[in-house]
């Protein structure tokens, strides 16, 4: 990872797929770089069935400014998805507090500049 290259790296940074990682996985990422933010891209545990996983739910409400939906349409054959996993992404949404819903789902985006410059080491 580029914290282990460069520890002292202070910009912020968006971990894509969270690294595929589950919860356990993630919350010692983020509580030990205060500048990294967990992208919830192409991945299905946190949210499947229209629900948030029990797990992943504790963690957003642990560290609620550090999630983001997005699309990864690194292929213009991704393009045709957005819509459905948009949905998705709605859909498991509804099942969180409407406060953490609208951090991950576009709040933490906007404020991320902002969340990274607050930030003291």
């Amino acid at each position: 990872m580029l914290y282990s290259a460069a520890p002292d790296l202070i910009v912020p940074m968006l971990w894509a797929h969270s690294g595929f990682a589950e919860p356990d996985g993630i919350r010692p990422m983020l509580a030990k770089h205060k500048r990294l933010w967990s992208d919830l891209t192409f991945r299905s545990s946190h949210g499947s069935g229209g629900n948030v996983d029990p797990s992943w739910a504790k963690l957003f409400a642990e560290l609620p400014n550090h999630f983001m939906i997005g699309t990864d349409t690194y292929t213009p054959e991704r393009w045709y998805f957005v819509e459905e996993h948009a949905s998705r992404s709605r859909t498991w949404l509804q099942s969180l507090p409407r406060a953490l819903a609208e951090r991950i789902a576009w709040k933490n985006a906007t404020d991320l500049p902002n969340w990274a410059l607050k930030i003291k080491d």
